[in-house]
């Protein structure tokens, strides 16, 4: 198990109890199915949104001090069932381009956020704005916790890369973070309008070793 805590006391960890992974199918019931209306309740009748990718995946959750679920996102590793990506768009986002092998890639995937650490006015999954208001412009620090989590298990595992689909508003923002995604293919619907990007985990890293030397710095 990989965990980190962070200065508001959010615990970021893998995940694999059952009892927390239906903690985390329920989350992503609760925003993709009832408050998004992205995917039918008719197929998820638990209340679980669950699907096939979840068994090639390692699940990584933000748990708040009251040892409650808020956050969730998954790294979807290679296997005969291809990427979510792959199911999305109507090209081929692996031909044509240099590409790293497949097992050397994770989709960052169902990345969500509890709507009581989303502010007002926000992207309603990620809790940031994706629009020009002026009133945000940090990426939520969930976010950022999950993140660092995926970033170890990728270089355990030795991955190199990540794909993922984002908006326009996400891009934007964790780029002022330091993380370089660069856009390989076109806009597709893929749960709103999105693109897919990818970024090598060698750029998630460099940000990674500054936020050390800053934390250090101020610690001093």
């Amino acid at each position: 198990m990989v965990e980190i805590r962070n200065e508001f006391g959010f615990l970021f960890s893998t995940i694999d109890a059952a009892n927390h992974l239906e903690e985390v199918f329920r989350l992503r019931f609760e925003i993709y199915v009832e408050e998004l209306g992205f995917l039918s309740p008719e197929d998820y009748p638990f209340p679980k949104e669950i699907d096939k990718f979840d068994a090639a995946s390692v699940h990584i959750a933000a748990i708040n001090p009251k040892n409650k679920i808020v956050g969730a996102v998954r790294l979807v590793f290679h296997s005969p069932l291809g990427f979510p990506l792959e199911d999305h768009c109507n090209y081929p986002i692996f031909w044509g381009r240099r590409f790293p092998e497949r097992q050397c890639v994770a989709e960052v995937s169902r990345l969500v956020i509890h709507k009581q650490y989303r502010r007002k006015i926000l992207h309603p999954v990620f809790g940031f704005s994706s629009i020009n208001t002026g009133l945000c412009d940090e990426i939520n620090p969930i976010i950022l916790g999950l993140y660092s989590i995926g970033h170890q298990i990728s270089r355990e595992r030795n991955i190199t890369h990540w794909i993922a689909a984002m908006d326009s508003g996400l891009v934007r923002l964790v780029k002022r973070r330091g993380f370089m995604f660069q856009p390989i293919g076109e806009t597709i619907n893929y749960y709103g309008k999105v693109r897919p990007y990818i970024i090598e985990i060698e750029e998630i890293q460099k940000y990674m070793m500054a936020q050390d030397q800053k934390n250090a710095f101020t610690s001093a």
